[in-house]
């Protein structure tokens, strides 16, 4: 008789969880009720989040944090399926530098009146430009820092670039 052992077996399922037999990525340990200690591959976890305004569970890896401020200034993060988000991105592409600093994804700004060095456009910790590899935009022209802000993406709050 040929018994085969499953290793790191997922405790819904009983599927391997080790590394090089397709469920290793995106596992997560569960150290429940003391019956079901182990590892829970993505299949079986479905989703991990609850949305905090809807109460809706949210798809692995499909959440959305958003950080806003409380009536007294503290910092608070809400983490919300994309129904609920509340910075939208703009449908339409800013035109002007007073639009650049009226968008939501926009915590602040500075330019040439103010003795800068170009156009700067510090973004909200919930988005970051690709580009730039960080959180800041920083160009020559107001044209170029549009075309920046209209390829800024979402991201984790905590996330350090």
């Amino acid at each position: 008789m040929n018994e085969t052992t499953v290793m790191d077996p997922c405790v819904e399922c009983g599927q391997s969880t080790a590394f090089g037999f397709g469920r290793f990525v995106n596992r997560l340990w569960v150290d429940g009720d003391g019956e079901h200690i182990g590892y829970q591959c993505i299949e079986c976890l479905g989703s991990v989040f609850d949305c905090d305004r809807c109460d809706e569970p949210i798809p692995f890896d499909e959440d959305i944090v958003e950080v806003t401020l409380d009536h007294l200034g503290y910092q608070v993060e809400w983490r919300v399926c994309e129904g609920c988000a509340t910075i939208q991105v703009p449908t339409k592409k800013p035109r002007t530098w007073a639009q650049v600093q009226a968008d939501p994804r926009v915590g602040s700004t500075s330019d040439p009146a103010g003795g800068d060095e170009g156009y700067w456009v510090y973004l909200v910790p919930s988005f970051y430009s690709p580009v730039m590899g960080c959180r800041t935009i920083h160009e020559d022209t107001v044209r170029a820092a549009i075309d920046e802000l209209v390829r800024v993406e979402r991201c984790d709050p905590d996330e350090r670039f």
